[in-house]
């Protein structure tokens, strides 16, 4: 008896291997790049789609035989869609949402980040706008705009309209948590439908929402702890089981309507709250009543306007603020910002004005950046942390890791505004990592005015403004001759303004730079780094 030897099956990867390679040989001029598995973006002759074959790999794993025909259904419906056969129907436009890092690897590596349309939500997640055709989802792009004779509004609408429309929308509630079902592709995107979301869903506090995967979308309350924590469980559970996360976090839909991160909205509000008491008892210190978050950012873009002639906001998100001016966006989330002001409300327009002079030297920078004034500066990594949260572009930024609590960034100093260097401006410059480095280094040593402050084996380090913390790069300085201290030399960078040094066996004056420290800490003062680091070979190093 002879037996058939069964083929093996393809796996996920090999699947999409295979569509990659007949797709580009099927359309010629056809650009194929892969997302995940079996998700692609292509382009062809300037039009650009994204593609999810996850039905055909299940329907191939259902009746292996039929993968030629598989193959061939696929790259007729990429002809048709990249040729223009297929026009947009507009009864079968949804809203998509997608994360930021979605959103990131698509301007990054394959689409011209004007193409598609989309609105940011908030700083995890945002809005795309797709038509579905079978099993495929076609992103809806300006053209479609200009073509359906539709304004962004006209496309919300008709997506919201269609959203609500689906058949078989269902509701199911388990003691206070709720899910929406509603055929397996959008129920994320009801995250949209803030109406809806306040007419259907009776709960505990505000509405807590949670849409872990594109199917997924559950709602509960923010006073309900029980279901909250429910939740979060099964969210890591989503993601121990391998499935594509959206987002891992809880947004709440807050009095403005506006979808904002559960944990900063509870924060935002402790620290409103407090002032509020603060003010109760304290009339002197405040003459105005204080300003909530979206009256804040209300504020810093009527500040922005006049500052910046002509800039135009192209979406906000509470404290997020998308701004394009000329050619050029910027986006900036001003937590930190409101967070100042709500320190020392007194001082707002200071405090909003030094925040602004971000966009506005990026606006209105020159395209080539001027070698004598890039500088390094040092950056702890709460810093690198925060800056990660609020700067739109934060990866596009030029960095190196000096050790294992400090990061080196790279700066255009300039009319007491610093910029930071980015790899667009490395390109304009023809230069290499080591190339920067070496004229940061160049540029900081070449003006002399290092000031040195003896006291008592404890001395203090200033230079030129904020770049007296990046004086711990130029290895001459830190010898005996300059600081006759007991041990090995130890410093401390809390603020960028001053170096303070000592000795490493100097247990007074380390003391007395902890509590320095702690004090402005306390004060709630940004600070670089609040360790001690001690030079050895050349090189500072975290004091143990």
């Amino acid at each position: 008896m002879f037996f058939k030897k069964k083929k093996k099956l393809f796996s996920q990867d090999e699947f999409a291997k295979i569509l990659i390679e007949k797709l580009t040989l099927g359309i010629d001029g056809l650009k194929v790049n892969s997302k995940t598995n079996l998700e692609f973006f292509t382009e062809y002759k300037n039009n650009k789609y994204l593609f999810n074959y996850n039905e055909f790999y299940e329907i191939y794993l259902s009746d292996p035989n039929s993968i030629d025909a598989i193959i061939n259904g696929v790259i007729k419906s990429a002809f048709d869609v990249h040729a223009g056969t297929v026009k947009v129907n507009i009864e079968k436009i949804f809203p998509y949402i997608k994360n930021k890092e979605f959103v990131k690897e698509y301007s990054e590596d394959c689409y011209e980040g004007d193409n598609l349309i989309r609105t940011q939500l908030n700083e995890e997640i945002s809005v795309f706008f797709i038509e579905e055709r079978g099993d495929e989802f076609y992103p809806i792009q300006k053209r479609d705009l200009v073509d359906l004779n539709y304004s962004f509004e006209d496309l919300r609408q008709n997506a919201a309209k269609n959203l609500t429309n689906l058949p078989n929308i269902e509701k199911h509630n388990t003691e206070g948590l709720y899910r929406i079902v509603a055929g397996g592709f959008f129920e994320s995107s009801f995250i949209i439908l803030d109406l809806f979301l306040r007419r259907e869903f009776s709960v505990i506090g505000d509405i807590v929402i949670a849409i872990p995967t594109s199917d997924t979308l559950f709602v509960t309350g923010s006073e309900d702890e029980k279901n909250l924590s429910e939740l979060r469980d099964i969210i890591e559970k989503l993601k121990n089981e391998g499935h594509s996360i959206i987002s891992n976090k809880l947004f709440v839909l807050n009095d403005d309507n506006q979808l904002v991160v559960l944990e900063k909205h509870l924060e935002e509000r402790l620290m409103y709250q407090d002032l509020q008491e603060l003010k109760q008892k304290n009339e002197i210190l405040f003459e105005k009543e204080l300003l909530t978050a979206n009256k804040f950012a209300e504020l810093i873009i009527k500040k922005l306007s006049k500052r910046i002639e002509g800039i135009k906001i192209i979406s906000r998100s509470r404290l997020s603020i998308n701004t394009e001016y000329i050619d050029r966006k910027y986006g900036y989330t001003y937590t930190k910002c409101y967070k100042d002001y709500l320190k020392q409300p007194h001082l707002i327009d200071a405090t909003i004005d030094k925040y602004l002079d971000l966009p506005f030297d990026f606006f209105m920078r020159k395209d080539i950046v001027e070698t004598k004034n890039i500088f390094p500066i040092f950056k702890g990594k709460e810093a690198v942390k925060i800056l990660s949260q609020d700067l739109r572009d934060f990866e596009k930024l030029i960095f190196e890791r000096y050790n294992e609590e400090l990061f080196i960034y790279y700066i255009e100093n300039a009319d007491k505004v610093h910029r930071f260097i980015r790899k667009s401006d490395m390109e304009n410059l023809n230069y290499s990592i080591e190339d920067l480095r070496a004229k940061a280094l160049e540029n900081l040593t070449a003006v002399p005015e290092v000031s040195i402050e003896k006291g008592d084996g404890l001395y203090s380090v200033k230079y030129k403004g904020e770049l007296a913390s990046s004086l711990i790069l130029v290895q001459l300085l830190w010898n005996k001759e300059n600081f006759p201290v007991r041990g090995d030399i130890v410093v401390a960078i809390p603020n960028p303004k001053a170096v303070y040094v000592t000795g490493s066996i100097d247990q007074n004056n380390i003391f007395t730079i902890n509590e320095h420290i702690k004090e402005l800490k306390d004060k709630e003062v940004d600070i670089v780094s609040d360790k001690l680091f001690v030079f050895r070979e050349n090189r500072f190093e975290v004091l143990e």
